[in-house]
């Protein structure tokens, strides 16, 4: 369900059309039906009451969820802590988001502790349909601020709901998951497992006489598990003994450096982001945890809310993946729509996964898989895209160069243009020719590479019998001074001997760099994405 900030004193017939649209999208996608909000109205009004008596400062703690939350009392759990409570018994996370603005994002909170799911799962919501909410939460929170932390307590199974406690305990691996990925997310998971015996049964004691909320115990569990990361002095973020832990992989790059520094979200500092983008996830189904994007959207994109626009999806260099590599050149795109000298357009920024682009099984890493089945998907639902080949372009530099030449060979039936910058051509021959070991390091899964893949797309054009080819390509690289030129040069001439016409440019005086590289093409680049759009359609 989208988030809907409203204002409780202007709730007017317009609303309640819109909420019964909301519960109907809900029915027709499959899902149980969220309740209605409104339910909630003089608890939220409260709050607005409250601030408007004493008064908020931005940035202070503030503590979200159900009922466990609204019984919380802070200032005897944690005293001297700046925090607010702004629980409200009964609540669903799709209630929260619908309340979000005035119970979290208008304080700009700096930590967020967050505490809901039960009773969705309780009205019998799925698991599926809880993690999207909760995906809907985070991505309001950080769009809104970026750099705040959230603490997510786990689901606390309790003697009075036993019929869901597996439901519960595999939400929780959902939000350990999730958290697992996103450096500004921590997942407690001891507010679910310290409440059960070694039988894997509630432990009566924690419990209130309902035996479904919290006893005076329980509450001292939380407060253990909370308060070294709340009121401690000496630990700033509730990350920072893992950050410590991630050290950059040197080279000789192998599977374990790799993996224990990649994050499937890993959003680079604000400062960083050009104007115009945002950052978003998607739950992958695939990788079972939240993946990061950034999208770029043009300025018409507010301006005319019935336009779709076509996407360009950009992929980026190096291992291991990250969706903030690269994002500048957004920028470049930016600039080339304001000044009209190209067409407006989406960029979609993509996480490659820890061996950027490739599929590797035995880590299951499927960098190549979510980005296909799940990202793609995700934008045309989520975005006004023209969501057809004709209207859909991928490019990628060095690593995301060979991740693009893969891809668009792969899957021809979902791009109109392909462009393959300043790629390692030459590493791809040595998989093709070693049966997909690539080094010492990594064996990738024979076939997938960018010589045996053209080989198969020129077999599949000719027996198509189609004189029009179903993809155009632009293959780029710099001059002799670029360690990937050889390589690039014998792939282009590799390509005409198969028959597959492309476009092929040396950037004279461009080494192997990303930032020169689209200093001098990028206006080209953008521009062949607009001709190719053109004669597809």
């Amino acid at each position: 369900m989208k988030y809907i900030p409203i204002n409780i004193k202007k709730f007017t017939f317009i609303t309640c059309i819109a909420i019964s649209l909301i519960l109907l999208s809900n029915v027709l996608k499959g899902q149980t039906v969220n309740p209605n909000p409104e339910r909630f109205k003089k608890d939220i009004q409260r709050f607005i009451d409250q601030d408007k008596t004493n008064g908020f400062a931005k940035g202070a703690t503030v503590f979200v969820g159900s009922s466990s939350i609204r019984m919380l009392d802070i200032e005897k759990y944690f005293p001297g802590l700046k925090a607010l409570n702004r629980g409200f018994g009964g609540a669903h996370i799709s209630d929260i988001n619908y309340y979000l603005e005035e119970t979290v994002l208008k304080y700009e909170p700096r930590k967020v502790v967050f505490f809901c799911g039960g009773n969705d799962l309780w009205k019998n919501k799925s698991i599926a349909q809880v993690t999207e909410d909760f995906n809907q939460f985070t991505s309001h929170l950080f769009k809104r601020v970026p750099n705040a932390e959230l603490i997510v307590l786990g689901l606390r199974p309790s003697p009075k709901r036993l019929s869901i406690i597996d439901k519960e305990l595999k939400m929780n691996k959902r939000f350990a998951a999730i958290a697992s990925q996103d450096k500004r997310i921590s997942y407690l998971d001891g507010s679910a497992s310290e409440f059960l015996d070694n039988k894997g049964k509630p432990i009566p004691s924690l419990y209130a006489p309902d035996q479904l909320h919290m006893s005076h115990e329980g509450y001292l569990i939380w407060q253990n598990l909370l308060s070294p990361l709340l009121i401690n002095p000496l630990q700033s973020s509730p990350l920072s003994s893992s950050q410590k832990e991630r050290v950059k992989p040197t080279r000789p790059y192998t599977i374990d450096n790799l993996s224990a520094y990649h994050r499937w979200v890993d959003p680079v500092a604000e400062e960083e982001v050009p104007n115009g983008v945002e950052h978003g996830t998607y739950f992958s189904e695939i990788m079972n945890t939240n993946i990061g994007y950034y999208i770029y959207l043009p300025p018409q994109y507010k301006k005319d809310t019935r336009k779709k626009f076509p996407v360009v999806y950009f992929l980026h260099g190096g291992r291991p993946g990250s969706e903030g590599k690269l994002v500048h050149i957004a920028k470049y795109v930016d600039t080339a729509i304001k000044n009209n000298d190209i067409k407006p357009k989406i960029y979609v920024f993509a996480n490659g996964g820890v061996l950027s682009w490739y599929n590797y099984p035995s880590i299951s890493s499927w960098g190549a898989d979510t980005f296909v089945k799940e990202l793609i998907p995700h934008i045309d639902t989520n975005y006004r895209t023209d969501a057809k080949r004709e209207s859909r372009a991928i490019e990628g530099y060095s690593q995301g160069g060979r991740g693009a030449a893969r891809i668009g060979f792969k899957y021809p039936e979902l791009f109109c243009s392909m462009a393959p910058l300043s790629a390692g051509h030459e590493a791809e021959l040595t998989i093709s020719e070693n049966n997909g070991r690539e080094s010492e390091y990594f064996t990738f899964v024979p076939g997938s590479n960018t010589w045996d893949l053209a080989k198969n797309f020129a077999k599949k054009y000719r027996a198509s019998g189609s004189n029009k080819l179903p993809l155009f390509i632009n293959v780029v690289v710099g001059d002799e001074s670029d360690h990937n030129y050889e390589g690039t040069y014998r792939w282009s001439g590799f390509l005409m001997g198969l028959g597959i016409e492309h476009d092929f440019s040396v950037l004279k005086g461009v080494p192997h760099s990303s930032r020169l590289t689209y200093e001098k093409a990028s206006m080209a680049l953008m521009q062949f994405h607009d001709r190719a759009f053109a004669r597809c359609r």
